[in-house]
């Protein structure tokens, strides 16, 4: 399940991880748009078109650390996913300390898609409640005043 008309952004300058990645997303009912750089994901960002954000940790000229960072610039609750090749305890702590969910290579896709699938539930529950909220405060508005007598 993914929010409705919404696709993945997959960010990994490596091609072939790039492919297998999308290609196991896309082929589990996640479609997925790929960027080999970050630069490109940076500057072609829409809230209205990703409800995810899946990148390799090691990149040149721009980290996933520092991509979910910029993004997250101008949305704030982007839900992230960062992967690496590198099973430092310190890179990890990072990936964690921006509230993205780490994982190591090897990939474990069946791992991805379970995390992905959670996101998009969380992110189901809690438009649902703002939508809720917002009913709420629409019919408090319009609701008559009860007196107490």
């Amino acid at each position: 399940m993914i929010l409705k008309n919404k696709l993945i952004m997959l960010v990994d300058d490596n091609i072939h991880s790039l492919k297998s990645i999308g290609k196991a997303l896309d082929r589990n009912g996640h479609p997925t748009l790929q960027y080999n750089n970050a630069q490109a994901a940076l500057a072609d960002f829409e809230p209205d078109t990703f409800s995810i954000v899946i990148t390799d940790y090691n990149m040149p000229f721009m980290n996933g650390i520092q991509l979910i960072k910029a993004l997250r610039n101008d949305y704030p609750e982007l839900p992230a996913i960062i992967y690496t090749g590198i099973p430092d305890e310190m890179i990890i702590s990072e990936i964690r300390s921006i509230d993205a969910i780490a994982f190591c290579k090897p990939l474990d896709f069946s791992d991805i898609i379970e995390t992905i699938e959670f996101i998009n539930v969380k992110m189901v529950e809690n438009k649902n409640k703002e939508e809720k909220c917002l009913l709420q405060k629409a019919v408090s508005k319009w609701q008559p005043a009860v007196q107490m007598k």
